[in-house]
């Protein structure tokens, strides 16, 4: 072995040490007091206040103040130094940026490994994302400055946040009461009813079929599809009524088709009934939708290899030009559907269908910010200044620039007669020109992801579209969320909750096998594997010794506290 080898091991084995030290120091103090701290943020001396405008306005310093800020680059940016939206948020804000750069795939290690050395470290971290977890250690050991005071005496744009929506400070706030950094919050009308399936309307016209809006008219279209040529071609046997994928966005083919018989999320699986987390899969309602897939399976209605197709894959039923799937789940038909093809257009979403017993649920997924990738450090001698900077980068003004590029020559402001995403003038904000965001061609006018994303349903929702648009595909799926999924959404849902390090180990050590049990049952059971009939008692049992009771009191435990 080389000497550099064995170098660069005995150094990772320093990290492990120092990262284990530092959680075990941890979670046994949080464990042994049980209490909650609040750790005391460095404010400003009495010149730096006097150095600093008031919250809102801009400049934020009347003398120019350097930070220096380590980061990684979203993919298609050029140079952080010279880009577009450093240097007007330098005119704006008055504060320099000096750019540290890591490499994307070596980022994470460095940084773990910097915060482990105990030496001086950048002002900031950018576009390096920190778990839960992690803000938790290392804001514990006092490596990142906690938000709270600057928040509450510096704070504008945020507060706005917290005002519109209350939900965000309780996400960002960890179980010891502080705001150690930055995540994203990015209110996308569809992503919040992303449960979708998508039907063949050209097979239902050639069919002439109605839109099924029930279990067994759904079966009843499935079959119809398989027996009757439904794409026309000619043959009757290379029709795929149903499929999916467990790899695309929302493909997995028990979320949508499960919700009729229980409310299933298609993720964990959790649902809340009368303030109680509950696991659907060890319902009554799982065992009945576990029998209509099988029923699907068992008559070659459902593909075969919908449990291991990959989305990519789906995209080759193509025969002769003539796409061979009647429907499938997705967020969206690029998951199935190759985007820059015509025959995508054939697909219309399918509202929520009603189950047996007349339940009628759609997966819901709001907006909730976890983790950070903006965070302040301990050796910032200028953590107001710093605060004050990404308190305005989640405005709407800064936003637009950070996103999207430059007034006039990337975007400009929404004309008479356009409208946004939702179809209306009157919510028509900008128009992208260059869609320089949203492609991997190399530019040098946004930062896109390289900072949080916020922006709210109006804002997302802005964007003018037309059917020559690059955002026309998202203006469908406005117009399919808001007319096939708003209203059938549950009250409220299970969270990612910020939990204390303690609590954080425990509940991964019990989610991975219990959720890697449940996707490998739902596989069984559907091909006949197991027997819905015979096997479902010692299918229960086993959750016993996967301790389920342990695992849905953990999440009941932080339910409870968030209320």
């Amino acid at each position: 072995m080389s000497k550099r080898i064995m170098v660069m091991l005995l150094i990772v084995c320093m990290l492990l040490i120092a990262v284990a030290g530092c959680t075990q120091g941890t979670t046994t103090t949080a464990t042994t007091k049980g209490t909650t701290t609040k750790a005391t943020t460095t404010k400003a001396t009495t010149s730096e206040e006097s150095n600093i405008t008031a919250p809102g306005e801009l400049p934020i310093v009347k003398d120019k103040v350097t930070i220096n800020i380590m980061a990684t680059l979203y993919p298609n940016i050029i140079d952080m130094p010279t880009n577009y939206v450093t240097t007007w948020l330098e005119e704006q804000t008055n504060i320099h940026i000096e750019w540290e750069i890591l490499a994307g795939s070596e980022a994470k290690q460095q940084v773990n490994l910097l915060l482990s050395s105990g030496g001086d470290l950048p002002d900031a971290f950018q576009y390096i994302g920190f778990s839960n977890a992690e803000l938790l250690i290392y804001g514990s050991q006092g490596l990142f400055v906690p938000w709270n005071d600057m928040i509450d005496e510096y704070g504008f744009h945020l507060q706005q946040w917290y005002d519109y929506n209350a939900e965000i400070k309780k996400d960002q706030t960890a179980p010891d009461g502080n705001i150690y950094g930055l995540g994203s919050y990015n209110e996308c009308f569809h992503c919040w009813h992303s449960q979708k399936m998508w039907i063949n309307q050209k097979w239902l016209d050639n069919l002439d079929l109605e839109t099924p809006t029930t279990t067994e008219e759904f079966y009843d279209i499935l079959k119809a599809f398989k027996e009757f040529d439904a794409n026309g071609n000619g043959d009757p046997n290379d029709e795929i009524p149903l499929t999916g994928s467990y790899g695309a966005w929302r493909g997995n083919i028990d979320g949508f088709l499960m919700c009729p018989f229980v409310y299933n999320d298609g993720g964990n699986r959790l649902f809340i009934d009368n303030g109680q987390v509950k696991a659907a899969y060890m319902e009554p309602g799982w065992r009945e939708g576990l029998r209509y897939l099988n029923r699907l399976y068992n008559e070659n209605l459902l593909d075969k290899e919908c449990f291991i197709v990959d989305y990519l894959e789906l995209m080759q039923y193509v025969n002769d030009g003539v796409f061979l799937i009647g429907a499938a789940p997705g967020g969206q038909p690029g998951c199935f559907a190759n985007l820059d093809e015509e025959y995508h257009k054939e697909f219309v979403a399918l509202a929520p269908l009603k189950g047996p017993t007349g339940l009628q649920y759609t997966g819901f997924y709001p907006t909730q910010t976890s983790g950070a990738s903006f965070v302040i450090t301990k050796d910032n001698e200028h953590p107001v200044e710093t605060f004050r900077w990404a308190d305005f980068c989640t405005s709407l003004e800064a936003h637009k620039r950070i996103f999207f590029g430059e007034e006039g020559v990337d975007w400009r402001l929404a004309e008479p007669g356009e409208v946004g995403l939702d179809g209306l003038e009157s919510s028509a904000l900008f128009k992208e020109i260059n869609y320089i965001s949203s492609t991997s061609t190399p530019q040098n006018k946004c930062w896109s992801h390289t900072f949080p994303v916020w922006t709210t349903h109006e804002t997302f929702n802005g964007r003018v579209s037309d059917p020559e648009d690059v955002w026309y595909l998202e203006a469908r799926l406005y117009k399919a969320t808001k007319e096939q999924y708003l209203g059938y959404e549950p009250t409220e849902v299970v969270r990612n909750y910020y939990m204390n390090a303690d609590d954080a180990v425990i509940f991964t050590d019990l989610q991975a096998p219990i959720n890697t049990y449940v996707m490998e049952s739902i596989a069984k059971f559907v091909v006949g594997e197991m027997s819905i009939e015979n096997d479902w008692d010692s299918y229960l049992n086993e959750f016993t010794t996967l301790k389920i009771d342990d695992y849905l009191a953990l999440i009941q435990k932080y339910y409870d506290a968030r209320k």
